[in-house]
């Protein structure tokens, strides 16, 4: 999955209260997947696919100004997204079309790399030969595709993603996160109580201890459990332990 991320965005996936912004949308795996599927119902994943395309281009071949992507690659994209009347052809203004349409052409008629100029000066059958055989190693770079996908990126947080933010489905999975972090502060309040409670209880039973040994010598028999071993006070730790388990399972299981 691709982060789809603006170009001029802060990278952050940072959310400004309540209302997240579409890095953050994206950077979640559950709301990425929620978005996803609105996308789908409102027929509009053709812009999504192309910020995924964009994107992947510069994963593979760097985000940088001066890198450079396979011509080929760059024209699937525009064949794909821009190209009018194409299959999934994107939203986008016709100065930022024509724009991509003026790298692509101009990249095609520079001259491969590492090619003599004296002897691409061929016939025109034999150019052509030539060129469908440097096609693959003709190069443009990723930049050209930068300002379209910040256009389609802005309208898909600007006109999209608000109707998202306000669909049964967003509704649905904001309650039930805060269900969960609801369930989450009162099991912890819960556990925590009653660790201070056992702090207590062994607190007091140590005092008792202490008193009865005092005021006791001899002929003294200790405790002795369901074996007839002797009790330690090792034992006893355990066998606080083992109620401390017991009563955190009953915790949970009254939620």
């Amino acid at each position: 999955r691709s982060s789809t991320r603006s170009s001029t965005g802060t990278g952050s996936g940072a959310s400004s209260g309540d209302k997240p912004d579409l890095n953050a949308i994206m950077a979640d795996t559950i709301t990425h997947d929620l978005f996803v599927q609105h996308l789908q119902m409102e027929f509009n994943m053709e812009s999504y696919l192309f910020l995924v395309a964009c994107d992947r281009l510069k994963e593979e071949y760097g985000s940088d100004g001066w890198a450079m992507a396979p011509l080929t690659e760059v024209i699937t994209i525009y064949e794909q997204f821009l190209k009018m009347g194409s299959a999934f052809e994107v939203n986008v203004s016709s100065s930022e079309r024509r724009r991509v349409e003026r790298a692509i052409k101009d990249a095609e008629s520079a001259l491969p790399p590492n090619t003599n100029r004296a002897s691409y000066a061929l016939e025109e059958g034999q150019r052509e030969s030539s060129d469908s055989a440097q096609q693959a190693y003709r190069q443009i770079p990723c930049a050209c595709l930068d300002r379209v996908h910040t256009e389609v990126f802005s309208l898909i947080e600007n006109d999209v993603l608000p109707r998202f933010l306000k669909s049964p489905v967003w509704t649905a999975y904001q309650h039930k996160v805060t269900a969960k972090r609801t369930f989450s502060s009162a099991a912890y309040e819960r556990i925590a109580q009653f660790r201070r409670n056992l702090s207590s209880r062994f607190a007091s039973r140590s005092m008792s201890d202490v008193g009865s040994s005092s005021s006791q010598r001899g002929g003294m028999k200790s405790p002795r459990g369901n074996n007839g071993r002797s009790l330690s006070s090792t034992d006893e730790m355990q066998s606080g332990a083992d109620n401390h388990e017991i009563e955190l399972g009953s915790i949970y299981g009254k939620q």
